[in-house]
């Protein structure tokens, strides 16, 4: 709880955390999808910026020996790692986007009985 002593506007990630999930809940009660989506995953985005911004700098604290606890700085990779990480993104993430782009053209659309029993024989 340090953390929040020392900068008190890390109270806003618990309390919008609460709003997010009470939106979730009024949104699906008034039945607007999106809303509640939209309220859940910043519910969800809030409880794990809470307990990080809780913990911070330490990422595995150690109850045995504080000293020993593994801290933000602890964990980040090297300078080339991060340029060869950065490198393999850049090249694999159009890709991806791509292929993904494609595969939800080809298998757009529902697939009803009446579509089953005129392609008997090819829709498996």
């Amino acid at each position: 709880m340090d953390n929040y002593q020392r900068w008190p506007v890390l109270w806003a990630l618990p309390a919008l955390g609460f709003v997010g999930g009470l939106t979730c809940l009024f949104m699906t009660y008034k039945r607007r999808k999106m809303a509640a989506f939209v309220g859940s995953g910043l519910a969800v985005t809030m409880v794990i910026l809470t307990a990080g911004a809780s913990m911070f700098p330490f990422v595995m604290p150690s109850s045995l020996n504080p000293a020993s606890s593994l801290t933000a700085w602890d964990v980040v990779a090297s300078h080339k790692s991060l340029g060869v990480m950065f490198w393999v993104v850049v090249i694999f993430l159009p890709v991806i986007i791509v292929y993904t782009s494609w595969i939800f053209r080809v298998l757009r659309g529902k697939v009803d009985a009446a579509h089953i029993r005129a392609n008997e024989h090819s829709a498996y």
